[in-house]
């Protein structure tokens, strides 16, 4: 017996292994500039994968863009952003989108 996956599937993992090297990527020139800098590629709740990070790897700063959707906070500093602000013991820099 065979099965197939679809190609949905197949284009999930192509865009989760694109998304993996940009995030090396930027590590990479972070460290490269001198700046200790992780990086991981998550599944879950944006705000709990983020403050979950914060908190395995004791980071002293989260910086994050930003992009609002919703109601005055969220348009000035986004949903997910300050749901993070919210929830860590670190400062937050943020950055707006472009």
């Amino acid at each position: 017996m065979t099965t197939t996956c679809g190609r949905g599937f197949f284009w999930q993992i192509n865009q989760w292994v694109s998304q993996l090297a940009d995030l090396r990527e930027a590590r990479n020139r972070f460290r490269d500039a001198g700046v200790e800098a992780g990086a991981e590629l998550a599944f879950g709740d944006p705000v709990t994968e983020i403050v979950r990070w914060v908190n395995e790897h004791e980071c002293d700063l989260v910086a994050m863009s930003t992009h609002g959707h919703k109601w005055l906070a969220d348009l000035v500093l986004g949903e997910t952003a300050t749901k993070v602000q919210h929830n860590v013991s670190v400062p937050v820099l943020l950055i707006r989108a472009i």
